[in-house]
């Protein structure tokens, strides 16, 4: 869901989108924390997706195919 509203922003004010979202989820601090986490230790942007997904999937008691269908790359991404 974040996808379709802010990347074409983002993307406009010179931003890159890493994680979006493709589905309505609850934004709570455990998916930033396991994306921050993996930007400091020079993650991917895949291994970034993957944990948010994973610790999404984690405290929602989800499986990981599920946490992991939430975040995504952007369309612009995919459309490269």
């Amino acid at each position: 869901m974040s996808d379709e509203f802010f990347a074409g922003h983002l993307h406009a004010a010179g931003s890159k989108p890493v994680v979006t979202t493709f589905s309505f989820m609850a934004p709570e601090a455990y998916v930033l924390e396991a994306v921050a986490r993996g930007f400091a230790n020079q993650a991917s942007e895949a291994e970034l997706r993957s944990s948010a997904g994973a610790a999404y999937a984690k405290y929602q008691r989800i499986s990981a195919k599920a946490g992991n269908s939430v975040f995504g790359a952007t369309k612009f991404e995919l459309d490269l």
